[in-house]
């Protein structure tokens, strides 16, 4: 676990004293002496702070005009706009240290000085010292503290991993659903597709055959009238069979179009479920819906919702013009 400790130099001794007495009980301490020469100060801080699980805030009234301990409690703070708190421990050095505003709605431990005499002559130059029974047992609450949070944060990523592995298992289980599902739709439409596509061609078959029959039969019939009631039949016929083959070769088409799509689904989700089974753990929720956003490829339209009755007019009008002419 990781623990931020800020504090003022004045109050150094207290706080490295606290920093390895953390450090012993196997937590990784950032304490601004820890910082490389070289390195700039405040980026170090601020990744400090941003990594960090617990933070101890050691205040004094050397601290409460320490410029550094007010920024990074400030920038501290500003994690709970964004979701992510790090556990506060706000240690107050002094009874009568006044604890501040930005610190107002924490609880906090108390250390007091040994005497009355040292708190009043704090900045009068007199090295202070603290009162050892209460540093002892503010460390002890410190440590039980902080273990008790180390666990909750244990807690919380077993969770988490169960969470996800639950998550991961009724994905992969929906994505084999899925994908069954889709095989067998494009198997439905193409078999679809097929039929309607035989179907077409008899019926063209059959235009052909019913014109041929009306040429080879129509001297057979002297009478006008017959032979005008036998054409006007076959031509009956022949407009009936070209809107058969249209709407069957239209309805054959869309349901081709229709398989097509299923076999580009099932090879966008392929992609997706191989992402999720190589980084599953690793990815994130927006990353593992962008994964998957690519299968929808048509945003739900079909090309059944685009049909309509002019794909299979046989245009009878202009049929009708054609023999006029």
């Amino acid at each position: 676990m990781n623990v931020f400790i800020s504090y003022s130099h004045r109050d150094n001794d207290f706080a490295h004293m606290l920093s390895t007495a953390l450090e012993s009980d196997g937590y990784d301490v950032f304490i601004d002496n820890k910082i490389p020469i070289g390195n700039n100060i405040y980026k170090d801080i601020g990744k400090g702070i941003a990594r960090a699980d617990a933070v101890i805030v050691v205040i004094s009234k050397n601290s409460i005009n320490s410029s550094f301990v007010a920024n990074e409690t400030v920038s501290m703070l500003s994690f709970l706009d964004k979701g992510r708190m790090p556990l506060v421990i706000p240690v107050v050095i002094g009874k009568d240290t006044p604890l501040p505003m930005d610190l107002n709605g924490f609880n906090y431990i108390v250390i007091p000085y040994e005497d009355e005499k040292a708190k009043e002559n704090e900045f009068s130059g007199i090295k202070h010292t603290l009162d050892k029974a209460a540093v002892k047992n503010a460390v002890e609450k410190i440590r039980l503290i902080l273990a008790a949070h180390y666990e909750k944060i244990q807690q919380n990523e077993k969770e988490r991993k169960i969470s996800e592995e639950k998550v991961k298992t009724g994905l992969s289980k929906y994505i084999d659903g899925v994908f069954a599902l889709l095989k067998e739709n494009e198997k439905k439409n193409k078999r679809f597709a097929f039929w309607l596509y035989l179907i077409s061609i008899i019926s063209l078959i059959a235009t052909i055959a019913v014109a041929v029959l009306f040429m080879t039969g129509k001297d057979q019939y002297e009478n006008i009238t017959i032979l005008l009631v036998y054409g006007l039949s076959s031509l009956f016929m022949v407009i009936i069979l070209i809107s058969l083959s249209k709407l069957m070769f239209t309805l054959a088409k869309s349901f081709m179009v229709e398989s097509i799509r299923c076999s580009d689904r099932i090879h966008a989700i392929s992609f997706g479920k191989f992402f999720l089974d190589a980084y599953g753990t690793e990815a994130s929720r927006e990353e593992v819906i962008k994964a998957f956003s690519s299968w929808n490829i048509d945003n739900g339209s079909t090309t059944f919702r685009t049909q309509s009755g002019e794909d299979y007019d046989p245009k009878i009008a202009e049929i009708i013009k054609i023999l006029k002419k």
